[in-house]
C-alpha cells in the first residue's frame, strides 16, 4: 500500500499532472537492496481518491528494470493539454499494488525508489518534501 500526502502545498494555483514512482527490480542480496525481483501482478488500485488512475508500466530498458507507477487524473481535458487537477483535491492519493512478491532480507532494509511530479506549466521535478527509503523489516 502507498501513502502520498500533499498537504504542506496544497494551497496556491498549482495543477496536478501526474506523480511518477519508480521502483527498481533486483534479487535480495545482490548489489543494491530492492523491492521486488519482478511483477507479476493484476495492477493498481486507487483506495483514498477515486479522481486518479494508476498506470503500471515495467521497464526492461534502464538499468536496473524498474516499475513505473503513474498516478494520472481521470478527468478529460477539454483540450489536447493532459488533465489537471487543483493540489487542493489532492491532498492524499493512496493506492494498493497488487501481486507483489516483496524480497525478504534478514535484517531491516532501506529501499530505494524515485518520485517524481508533474504540475501544470512546469518541468517534472522532485516533490517540495523528502521522500523516505522504502524500510523492510
Amino acid at each position: 500500500m502507498f501513502l502520498i500526502n500533499l498537504e504542506p502545498y496544497t494551497e496556491g494555483s498549482y495543477r496536478l499532472e501526474e506523480i511518477r514512482i519508480t521502483i527498481p527490480f533486483g534479487k535480495p542480496g545482490e548489489g543494491t537492496p530492492c523491492l521486488m525481483e519482478n511483477y507479476s501482478g493484476s495492477g493498481a488500485e486507487m483506495i483514498t481518491n477515486v479522481r486518479f488512475n494508476v498506470m503500471v508500466d515495467i521497464t526492461t530498458k534502464n538499468e536496473p528494470p524498474s516499475i513505473v507507477l503513474r498516478l494520472v487524473p481521470r478527468v478529460r481535458s477539454k483540450d489536447d493539454k493532459p488533465p489537471r487537477v487543483p493540489l487542493r483535491s489532492c491532498r492524499e492519493l493512496s493506492f494498493i499494488l497488487n501481486g507483489v512478491r516483496v524480497n525478504q532480507f534478514q535484517k531491516p532494509t532501506e529501499i530505494g525508489w524515485d518520485v517524481k511530479e508533474k504540475y501544470k506549466d512546469e518541468q517534472t521535478r522532485a516533490p517540495f518534501y523528502k521522500v523516505n527509503p522504502i524500510t523492510l523489516s
